[in-house]
């Protein structure tokens, strides 16, 4: 759909107002069509292929790690698909995940074009241990709780609060 609606702006010679009109829609909708052109591939493929809605893929297509995009349309195939509310979960834990250093060191290989290393290294919330991105497990937390648990992490009372917080002193 998002290929016709460009083709008739482009070359139809109509407006956004005049599209909408002709398909029953909204500007907001004609515009969010000729975004679609511009996400990453896989995402295309994913909502051409059916298994992933434009709504849920909306959400991964704003992921910028191309091997953390992979692996969530992998997990969203594997199970038949995702919804929004899924994937935009997905969406904010990358976001929280990624730091200032790792968007400018990405940017940097990408200007390069030097091969990043596919495997991730991440600190643990609780203990702040490295370890590999692909052994991450996804926990949906409220904001108050991130809040609580950052909280108690930056002031232990001795060294089985993080234990009876639910992680591990290493």
């Amino acid at each position: 759909m998002a290929v016709a609606v460009v083709a008739l702006i482009k070359e139809g010679g109509m407006n956004r107002e005049q599209v909408a009109s002709v398909c029953h829609r909204s500007t907001a909708w004609v515009k969010e069509q000729e975004e679609i052109l511009n996400w990453p591939p896989d995402v295309k493929m994913a909502i051409h292929d059916g298994w992933l809605s434009v709504s849920a893929a909306s959400n991964i297509a704003l992921i910028e790690d191309d091997v953390h995009r992979r692996l969530l349309l992998s997990r969203a195939k594997e199970n038949g698909g995702a919804t929004a509310r899924t994937t935009v979960t997905w969406l904010r834990a990358w976001r929280l995940s990624v730091s200032p250093q790792e968007v400018t060191r990405a940017k940097s290989l990408l200007r390069s074009r030097e091969t990043p290393t596919a495997v991730g290294y991440k600190s643990c919330f609780v203990c702040e241990q490295e370890f590999c991105s692909d052994l991450a497990a996804f926990m949906p937390l409220c904001p108050d709780c991130v809040k609580g648990i950052g909280e108690a992490r930056a002031k232990p009372e001795s060294e089985d609060h993080l234990h009876n917080m639910g992680g591990i002193k290493h």
